[in-house]
C-alpha cells in the first residue's frame, strides 16, 4: 500500500469520525433541553442546595430553623407547603430573620444555570421569553432604539403563546438587522440569542450573557424574580385582589417601572394578605422585571 493511499485513509478516517462525532453532539445539545424540561436531566433542588451548602450546615441549626429550611425548599405542587411554613413561623416567630438570612446566603452560593435548570421544566414560555428579555436589558444598559423594538416585540409576542410562527420569523430577520449594525457586542450578542426558536435556549444563553455584569446573587435574584424559588406558587386569596392591588401592579406590568413595589406590599397587606414570601419578595432588594412571579399572581400570568 503506497503512501499517497495510506494518507487518504487516514484522511477519510478523520472525516468520518470528525463527523459521527459532530452529529452525536449535535443531536445531544437537540435532546437534552428536552430532557431537562421534562426533569429526565434536571438535578433536584435538594442536590442543587446540597452543592452551594454542604450536608453539615444543617448541624449548625436547631431542628426547627432546618424543618423551616425544608419547607421551603418544597417540591413544586405541593399545596401544604406555604401552611407548614405559616405555622412553623408563628409557632417560633424568631426563626424568620434567620431563615431569610439563609436564603440569601442560598442565593449568593447557587449557580444562577443551576436554579434555572430548577425551575425552567414548572414554567411556560411566556416566563421564559421575559426572563430572556429581563436578562438582555440588564446586559446592555442602553439598548438601541432598534434593540429596544426588538426586545418590546419580544415582550409582546411572550403575551401570545400560540400565535403563529409568522412573528417569530420577523423578529429574527429584525435581530438579524441589529446585529448587523450593533453597536457593542453585547448588543450583537443579544440579537444573536433573539433569533432563538426555543424559549428555554435563549434564556440560558441569556442569562450567561447577563453573568458578564451582574453578580451571581444578583443574577440568582433575577431567577426567584421571574420563578421563585420553589417552583409554582399558590394562587392569591381573591379578597387580596383589592382594585388598588390590580391597579398597582397593572401600572408597574406596563410601565417596567417597578419602584412601587413596597407600595404594593404595602396594598397587598392592608387587604390582609399575611404570605411573608410574597411581602418580602415586593420589599426587597430586587431586582424586579416584567414577570416578576407576585405581580404575575396579582394579574392572573401564568
Amino acid at each position: 500500500m503506497g503512501g499517497a493511499t495510506l494518507m487518504a485513509l487516514v484522511f477519510v478516517g478523520l472525516v468520518v469520525a470528525c463527523t459521527v462525532y459532530s452529529a452525536g453532539w449535535c443531536v445531544w445539545c437537540l435532546v437534552r433541553p428536552f430532557a431537562v424540561r421534562y426533569r429526565l436531566l434536571t438535578p433536584t433542588r435538594d442536590d442543587v442546595i446540597t452543592r452551594a451548602w454542604g450536608a453539615e450546615r444543617a448541624g449548625q441549626w436547631d431542628d426547627a430553623l432546618v424543618a423551616y429550611e425544608a419547607v421551603l425548599r418544597d417540591r413544586p405542587g405541593d399545596e401544604d407547603a406555604e401552611a407548614r411554613r405559616a405555622a412553623l413561623v408563628q409557632r417560633r416567630p424568631e426563626l424568620l430573620p434567620q431563615a431569610e438570612q439563609a436564603q440569601r446566603e442560598r442565593l449568593a452560593g447557587l449557580d444562577p444555570l443551576d436554579v434555572l435548570d430548577c425551575v425552567q421544566p414548572n414554567h411556560t414560555d411566556r416566563k421564559l421569553l421575559l426572563f430572556t428579555v429581563a436578562c438582555c436589558r440588564c446586559a446592555c444598559c442602553t439598548p438601541s432604539d432598534d434593540l429596544d423594538t426588538l426586545l418590546a416585540e419580544t415582550e409582546a409576542r411572550a403575551e401570545q403563546p400560540h400565535a403563529s410562527l409568522g412573528p417569530v420569523a420577523e423578529s429574527a430577520i429584525d435581530a438579524h438587522d441589529v446585529h448587523q449594525f450593533a453597536s457593542s457586542q453585547a448588543e450583537a450578542r443579544v440579537a444573536l440569542i433573539m433569533t432563538s426558536v426555543f424559549p428555554w435556549a435563549g434564556a440560558h444563553a441569556a442569562l450567561r450573557l447577563a453573568q458578564a455584569v451582574w453578580s451571581r446573587e444578583e443574577c440568582a435574584r433575577l431567577v426567584e424574580c421571574v420563578f421563585g424559588l420553589r417552583g409554582r406558587t399558590a394562587a392569591l386569596a381573591p379578597q387580596w385582589l383589592t382594585g388598588t392591588v390590580v391597579a398597582i401592579a397593572a401600572d408597574m406590568y406596563e410601565s417596567r417601572d417597578f419602584s412601587a413595589m413596597p407600595i404594593l406590599a404595602d396594598a397587598l397587606q392592608d387587604a390582609g394578605c399575611d404570605r411573608a414570601d410574597i411581602l418580602n419578595h415586593c420589599r426587597g432588594p430586587g431586582p424586579h422585571v416584567r414577570g416578576c412571579w407576585v405581580v404575575d399572581l396579582v394579574l392572573n400570568k401564568e
